[in-house]
Order: structure tokens, then sequence, then C-alpha cells
């Protein structure tokens, strides 16, 4: 088998044909591929054409994943085009997301890594600084969010957590239902009232005040108003919030009164 021919096996990226293997030091490995399709596509929407702007005159390199010890580089040359909405752009690669140094499997593989460990123990196993690991983690949830999520959304939880000695704070608001999180913001300290007005946009944009929050939680009033005069960070006593059911315990107990939220 030919060396180019096990490459092409071994990347498993699509769209490419391997043109030339090189190996530098004794722990990187260069793969020269070529694109197979003839059309070029526009990295930022859908539009392809079949006429060039011009060549980049450098080749453009992306990391993969590693060969066991060997660190995999795949370049390749790249053309412009001239798209009617976003003006001249390089054409996208089929295996890497736009303006990004990895390949789209090596950011999917740094993205999961980091909903399981710390980031220090992620850049020891991939061998990238912490800054790119998340810089990677915002493109892929960038190009990964569903953007449904926050419809038919009822009841939610929110907590947060701070560092720097409580000088800022990550937000994250979850779906009860199906126990995925659907939103995450960092702000500055504030209070507890400044901090449940902050994340209603977020939710009324699922539901939206009305009468259907009032229905289904009958308490919803005088459990916002607790939570809102609360000014400290302690969790409080979860209140009762009418037919809601068997909702987790948050760090946050608010509900509908028509436009906050029950966690």
């Amino acid at each position: 088998m030919r060396v180019t021919t096990a490459f092409n096996r071994l990347l498993g990226l699509k769209g490419i044909s391997v043109l030339e293997v090189s190996f530098g030091d004794a722990s990187s490995v260069t793969v020269d591929v070529a694109l197979r399709r003839r059309r070029l596509v526009c990295p930022l929407c859908s539009f392809s054409s079949a006429a060039r702007y011009d060549t980049l005159p450098v080749t453009s390199s992306w990391r993969h994943l590693d060969f066991g010890r060997w660190q995999v580089l795949v370049r390749a040359r790249l053309r412009r085009l001239t798209c009617p909405e976003h003006g001249v752009r390089v054409e996208a690669v089929p295996f890497a997301r736009a303006r990004s140094g990895f390949t789209r499997d090596f950011e999917d593989l740094v993205a999961f890594l980091a909903t399981k460990t710390d980031k220090t123990t992620i850049t020891r196993l991939s061998r990238v600084d912490w800054d790119t690991v998340g810089r990677i983690c915002q493109r892929v949830v960038a190009h990964g969010l569903d953007p449904d999520r926050l419809d038919g959304l009822v009841t939610i939880g929110v907590d947060e957590v701070s560092w720097r000695r409580h000088h800022n704070y990550l937000t994250l608001v979850a779906d009860h239902t199906s126990k995925k999180i659907v939103s995450r913001f960092t702000r500055a300290p504030m209070s507890a009232s400044v901090r449940l007005k902050s994340v209603r946009p977020r939710v009324e944009r699922a539901g939206g005040p009305g009468s259907a929050p009032r229905a289904e939680l009958p308490n919803a009033a005088a459990v916002a108003a607790k939570a809102a005069a609360s000014s400290s960070a302690e969790p409080s006593e979860p209140a009762e919030c009418g037919s809601v059911g068997q909702a987790p315990r948050w760090s946050w107990r608010c509900s509908w009164d028509g436009s906050l939220l029950h966690g």
C-alpha cells in the first residue's frame, strides 16, 4: 500500500486527497492534501461558485488528531471566491470550521474533554495552550448550539459560580425537563434582584409572559418577591410552586408571575 493511500484512510477526513507525506522532527508529520470538490463554498453561508477570485500564495494548515506521539499537521492550498453577501472570502474546507487552525475532529475532542476534566489536563493531553482550549470550546458551541433550545421552555433552574475572589460570575440556566444547559453568561457582581432581571429576557423569548405560567404556578408572585428581596448569594429554602412537580432543587428559587422564573 502506498503511503498516501494509507494516510487517506488514517486521517479519516472527507473531501480530500493526500498528495504528499513528510516527516519533520521526531514528533511531527505533515500531510499535504487537495480538496476534491471543484466548486468553492463561502465559509459564512451556503453560497457556492465554480469561479475563483484567486489562489492564496501560501498554504493553509490545520492541526489534526495525533497519531500516538506524532503531531499531525494537514496543509492545503486554498482559493478565494467572491460571495455576493460577504465579499471576497477564503473557501471553506469540509474538515475544519471557519477561521480555525484545527480540524473539526480535533476541536470536537478538546470540547468533549472540557466536559470531563479541567483545562490543565486538556492542555497536557492535547498539547495546546490554555487560551486555545477556551477558543476551541467557543467555536464548537457556536456551531453546535441548537437555535431552538428555548422553544417550549417552561421549568428552568439557575445556578451560579464565582472566581477570582468573587469578582467574576458565571450563570447557567438549565431546562429541568431535558436536563440540559440552555443558556449561560458571565457578569460582574450585582444584587439578587438585578440578577433575576438580567436572566428574565432570555426566558421571555421561550414562552413570554402570559396566563399559562400563572395558572401552573399559583404561588409564583410570593416566591418571586421573596427571591428578589434577598441580596445575598445564599441558597433560599424551596417554596411550593403549584403543579410544577418534582423539580430538582437549584440554588435560586423563583417563579413566573408573568415575567419571573421558576428554578
